[in-house]
């Protein structure tokens, strides 16, 4: 048998030796420049380093992303044979050298660089799609870097996990040389652009409004101390562009700190969902560029105050781009929140402003169970108790708010039979010892000798209602009831939920007849005498009517 396992163990072994590459190559993100620089909020950067020791070759290799809808998207795309050596470093940069705070040419330029400064998730997959690395969570700011001061994000240890925030570090970034800053005069308009001090940017878009597509926006705004008119300028997204019109007499005039906002209706730029490129031009020349990344419905992209990019959940068109957070509640669409035995409710996670399709709902319903849908199926709670149900909104801004709703089940209160008698007679203007006759000591003490079985079981739910002495002298029984069990049948066959006790209709009789003792013998015959009236006109009316 040995003979046999030897030669297959040499064979494993050769193939291990003779591609080492395979099994240890490995390439990870080593830095990240997220947040932007004093050059421009676009300034951004990713790292790449071969640890392995090997050339690895990145042809067909991609750097991903996370979505709006929480997936992995590609972000860079390596469609030539790029080889890494043995601890080569990779730099693909949002700008050249001269138009950045970068000290060395990247080695790929490309507009597709775009970063989030919220839910920041990078991973490298190879040609097959698996998985080389993995940077960050996806879950609030990212682990380290900023914009105060403007640092980047850089890995402490190349072999350890990208996912372990304790493995990550804030470098600040050098002053820019002077020198570098000349430099940047004589790059492209593309260049020019991201270091503009015109004081008219794009401050804000809106890319996937809650309404329709024709609502997608672009704002404009004049941060300058003087008036400014576009009148003629050229807002244009991928081939097409718009030429912006005058609003008035006066061409269109910018005063000093307004915003104002141009439609999709009205320009018929279509502004893509993903990630995306405006330029603002004037006579050909480049004013300002907004790269943007994915956002979710009715979240806008835009300049902060220090001129950094962020999401807004609550958008601001026509404002100054101010940061506000999602004001989330639980709605119930059916069902009631406190009832007896058993409680049923739809449940929804809802808002007043803004959109909740593009965040992350998590329901703790206190009874065991949860869920993870912002709009859950109906759920139930069975036993008897009070539960503080807790719903968990993450927003695609980063935010976290807790919302609660109580729900109250009750246990349904029947009375006894003792108190059941008792409440008969308390609800009486007679006391038990007025009835005197010798029919209410028989119908007494029938219902006191009932079996108690026998009673417990026609007994009426009474669910927190009484019997007033008012409904006892009416002249039906059924209207003895309260008001919300009226339509119960006096056939003890029917189907209704609630019988009428035999003692308790007894009682209900005996009643009616001392009420009637008690009235004026003057009226005693005022029924008949109406009746007969009525019966007298009828005959006559009827007679007439042959006759004619």
């Amino acid at each position: 048998m040995w003979s046999t396992i030897h030669p297959m163990r040499t064979l494993f072994f050769s193939l291990f030796m003779a591609f080492p590459s395979a099994v240890h190559a490995q390439v990870v993100i080593s830095e990240l420049m997220w947040a932007g620089t004093d050059v421009s909020t676009a300034d951004e950067w990713i790292e790449i380093v071969n640890i392995s020791e090997s050339t690895i070759g990145l042809a067909g290799w991609s750097i991903t992303k996370r979505g709006s809808d929480g997936s992995q998207v590609p972000m860079i795309l390596f469609e030539e044979d790029v080889e890494l050596v043995p601890n080569q470093h990779y730099l693909i940069s949002n700008y050249p050298e001269e138009a950045s705070a970068l000290t060395r040419q990247p080695d790929l330029v490309t507009s597709a660089v775009s970063l989030t400064n919220t839910k920041l998730l990078l991973q490298i997959l190879d040609a097959d799609g698996e998985v080389i690395d993995t940077v960050d969570d996806g879950i609030g700011e990212p682990f380290a870097g900023g914009k105060d001061p403007f640092s980047m994000m850089q890995r402490i240890d190349l072999h350890a996990s990208g996912e372990e925030k304790g493995n990550w570090k804030s470098v600040e970034l050098f002053p820019i040389p002077s020198s570098q800053s000349s430099q940047s005069s004589q790059s492209s308009q593309s260049s020019q652009s991201s270091q503009s001090s015109h004081p008219v940017i794009i401050s804000e878009i809106l890319t996937r409004p809650k309404d329709a597509d024709d609502y997608e926006w672009i704002e404009i705004a004049n941060l300058g101390n003087t008036d400014i008119d576009i009148q003629k300028w050229e807002i244009k997204v991928g081939s097409r562009s718009y030429e912006i019109e005058p609003r008035n007499e006066d061409g269109y005039t910018l005063k000093p700190d307004e915003h104002t906002v141009f439609f999709r209706y009205q320009t018929g730029l279509n502004i893509p969902s993903d990630d995306g490129h405006i330029f603002l031009y004037k006579d050909e020349i480049l004013i300002d560029d907004l790269p943007y990344s994915t956002t979710g419905e009715q979240v806008s992209f835009g300049r902060e105050g220090d001129g950094s990019r962020a999401l807004y959940c609550l958008p601001s068109p026509r404002e100054k781009n101010t940061k506000r957070t999602l004001e989330p509640f639980i709605s119930e669409q059916s069902g009631r929140s406190t009832d007896y035995t058993k409680v049923t409710l739809n449940l929804k996670a809802d808002a007043k402003e803004g959109s909740l399709q593009s965040a992350e709902c998590y329901w703790d319903f206190k009874d065991g169970t949860s869920s993870e849908s912002c709009n859950p199926p109906s759920h139930s709670w069975d036993n008897i108790g009070v539960y503080p149900v807790e719903l968990t909104v993450r927003t695609l801004c980063g935010d976290e708010i807790i919302k609660t709703k109580e729900v109250v089940v009750l246990q349904k209160k029947k009375l006894s039979s003792a108190s059941l008698t008792s409440q008969v007679f308390s609800s009486s203007s007679s006391s038990p010892s007025s009835l005197s006759s010798s029919s209410s000591a028989s119908v007494v003490s029938s219902v006191l000798s009932s079996s108690t079985s026998s009673l417990i079981t026609k007994i009426i739910e009474q669910k927190m209602y009484t019997i007033s002495q008012s409904s006892i002298s009416s002249n039906l029984s059924t209207y003895s009831l309260p008001t919300r069990y009226n339509n119960v049948s006096l056939d003890t066959q029917s189907s209704s939920l609630f019988i009428i006790p035999e003692q308790y209709l007894a009682l209900n009789t005996l009643s009616h007849q001392q009420l009637k003792q008690k009235e004026p013998a003057s009226s005693d015959g005022f029924p008949w005498v109406l009746l007969f009236t009525q019966s007298a006109v009828f005959i006559g009316f009827a007679g007439w009517k042959m006759i004619a």
